[in-house]
């Protein structure tokens, strides 16, 4: 791999990092500290993004050709109404129409457009139809951005981006502002990377939501949650509708059942989670569906220059994964060996056991123990009369190996058809690979 590349490249740290910056006030410089090295971004020209009355806070920062745009999420305080409000109505409740500054519907006299119209909210144009405003940390977010673009000499955000580079352009942010870092990724068609994002999926157009789902976006964002977190993965579960690729941070031994334990951006930054050169270890993390741990971080894989990763991430978690199957299946083959055997081990045990007794039976230290005496204790405690003196079981054990063997043959059958699922998503990893050259 080409190391010196990786060296330029952003890392999970230093994006995590930079999140957390973005809940910082009147920055000026953000310094990190990274594998022994210090790492300087500076802020553009006037690239604090703000906006006290919709709680938008965020930095337009730069280093060495490089342009990361930082959103600020849901706080606890100072905004937090504005926030939980932004939450609910544009992310839980969203539709197209709320990114957007105005938009215009027509005017039937409902009770709810005459109510839109009294707040001022909304108003009536000599066409018949009625204009709404929004007002929302998405529409300030657009606002914003185009301000720092014209501060620093562009006409708008989306000749800023084209200037540096759209592959040198990356958006991020945590909760609220990992959900603002993918929906921006998503309209400038830029990199994105997300701790615990709110899903934004409602809140793209038709055919942005096409792109989607037609995975144009997978290799360009990448969001990281935990799979208790009811805000990181929508509803507690495995995301939905994910604006690009998710990978599922691991879960402490002590995670709690509250739903927004694992919430908070800190659980994403603990130095154990991370290598050498910032990036998370693929131990931490889980990949969607496949829930095997991955051997790399996805944007290290993404740095290094493995075209169309995730495929390349599902391919290797499924090898990695029939090889656990592989072991498993040796296990219970060495158990379903035992079990067969069981039934001569335990004869030939019972067999012996008795004859011994029989032969002290009335010497030395058995002399008060008499022939019956070991005939009587064998009856005792026998499940039978008959010889050999059963000790267990017997259907139990044939009902047992018949469900052991029954779930071998799935193990195998299961095996031989990941084999197939991964030959196939190696296959789809080569075409993609040929298209692109």
């Amino acid at each position: 791999m080409d190391g010196d590349l990786t060296e330029r490249m952003l890392t999970d740290l230093e994006l995590g990092r930079i999140s957390m910056f973005a809940y910082e006030d009147n920055g000026e410089v953000l310094e990190l500290a990274i594998d022994g090295k210090i790492v300087k971004w500076d802020i553009v020209n006037q690239g604090e993004l703000n906006d006290s009355k919709t709680g938008l806070h965020g930095y337009v920062l730069e280093k060495d050709g490089q342009m990361v745009v930082a959103f600020e999420g849901t706080k606890v305080t100072d905004n937090f109404g504005i926030d939980v409000v932004e939450d609910l109505n544009g992310i839980v409740l969203g539709h197209p129409d709320y990114p957007l500054e105005e938009y215009e519907r027509k005017y039937i006299g409902t009770p709810s457009q005459d109510a839109a119209i009294a707040s001022g909210s909304a108003k009536v144009s000599g066409e018949g139809t009625i204009i709404y405003s929004n007002d929302n940390q998405f529409v300030s977010a657009k606002k914003e951005l185009n301000r720092v673009a014209k501060e620093n000499g562009y006409k708008d955000m989306d000749e800023m981006v084209k200037s540096v580079g759209k592959e040198n352009v990356t958006f991020t942010g945590h909760s609220l502002g990992g959900g603002l870092a993918e929906f921006f990724a998503v309209e400038y068609d830029v990199q994105g990377v997300s701790f615990a994002a709110a899903n934004t999926y409602n809140l793209l157009s038709d055919e942005k939501k096409k792109r989607v789902d037609d995975g144009a976006y997978r290799e360009q964002i990448i969001s990281y949650a935990f799979l208790t977190d009811a805000v990181g993965t929508s509803v507690g579960g495995e995301r939905k509708n994910a604006l690009g690729s998710v990978y599922y941070m691991k879960e402490e031994s002590n995670y709690s059942l509250n739903p927004f334990n694992n919430h908070g951006l800190k659980n994403y930054l603990n130095k154990d989670q991370f290598d050498e050169n910032g990036y998370y270890r693929g131990e931490v993390l889980i990949g969607k569906g496949i829930r095997t741990a991955l051997l790399f971080s996805p944007l290290y894989y993404k740095n290094n220059g493995y075209g169309n990763f995730p495929i390349v991430i599902k391919t290797e978690s499924m090898k990695k994964l029939i090889k656990e199957m592989q072991l498993l299946m040796m296990e219970l083959e060495n158990v379903i060996k035992v079990m067969i055997q069981f039934p001569d081990m335990h004869d030939q045990t019972i067999s012996a056991t008795i004859s011994s007794f029989m032969g002290k039976a009335g010497t030395g230290a058995y002399s008060e123990l008499t022939a019956s005496d070991v005939t009587n204790i064998v009856n005792d405690y026998a499940r039978n009369h008959a010889s050999p003196a059963l000790f267990y079981n017997d259907s139990e054990h044939e009902k047992a190996l018949e469900e052991a063997m029954l779930a071998l043959e799935d193990t195998e059958e299961l095996i031989s058809k990941m084999y197939m699922m991964a030959a196939d998503l190696n296959k789809a990893d080569q075409v993609v690979a040929r298209w692109m050259n």
